[in-house]
């Protein structure tokens, strides 16, 4: 390769490296915060059984029991939220189960 070359080639890999940098710092920063399974049973409630939550006031209770596990050696952790959704009209009491943050039932 010609000295001209080498420039070109070294100038273009030290823009892909910066280009690089710079996206995964962006990233780093606007990640989604993870949300709690209180949260995502709220998002459930508003987003697959269609409730408006606006028109209630809501009340929550987490309980959350943790179980250790030998292998892999790691935590099973349940969550139990329960909401109770409160309107001048109606009143729900609504439970969630959560394991490991995943929703169950």
């Amino acid at each position: 390769m010609n000295k001209k070359s080498k420039k070109y080639l070294t100038a273009l890999l030290l823009s892909v490296l910066m280009c690089s940098v710079g996206c995964s710092i962006m990233l780093q920063s606007t990640a989604a915060e993870e949300l709690t399974p209180a949260q995502k049973g709220l998002n459930m409630l508003r987003d697959v059984l269609c409730l408006d939550l606006g028109k209630y006031t809501i009340t929550t209770s987490t309980e959350t029991m943790t179980i250790p596990l030998t292998v892999p050696a790691n935590a099973w952790t349940s969550d139990t939220v329960t909401y109770s959704l409160t309107s001048a009209e109606t009143q729900l009491k609504i439970q969630c189960f959560f394991g490991n943050g995943y929703f169950i039932s």
